[in-house]
């Protein structure tokens, strides 16, 4: 597998500048969020990793489709190898979907990950959540 172009991971990180998802800035940040009460998609990537910056543009689109039931962050693994670890995560991008504090889901593969699977993923995981009822 070939990585994008350096012109194509510019483009792709100017596409991406707008998103809404917010990098994790401190441990206590990360734990805390995924302990918030609603689900969080954790997004575990890196600045040197070319597969990364092939699908930040799809990160937007992503969070409008799902962002009414998902929180999302991204966690460089550079910067906290720490979390990185105690998440087993060895394979970037990894995306691992959390809900009260426990891992829900997750989406490794050693192939580069596409809009349509993460999309697809989302799908699977939030499934696997208990639903509230509602009553009228």
């Amino acid at each position: 597998m070939q990585n994008p172009p350096p012109v194509a991971l510019a483009e792709a990180e100017k596409i991406g500048e707008n998103r809404t998802m917010r990098l994790v800035e401190t441990p206590d940040e990360f734990y805390q969020s995924i302990r918030n009460g609603r689900p969080l998609l954790a997004a575990f990537q890196a600045q040197w990793c070319g597969d990364c910056h092939y699908l930040k543009p799809s990160y937007p689109e992503i969070e409008e489709r799902f962002g009414s039931e998902v929180d999302f962050v991204q966690v460089d693994i550079d910067a906290f190898p720490d979390i990185a670890r105690a998440h087993e995560v060895s394979g970037i991008p990894s995306f691992i979907l959390f809900s009260s504090g426990r891992e829900i889901f997750r989406l490794v593969n050693p192939r580069r990950k596409t809009k349509e699977e993460v999309t697809d993923f989302l799908e699977k995981g939030l499934a696997l959540l208990p639903r509230s009822k509602e009553f009228s």
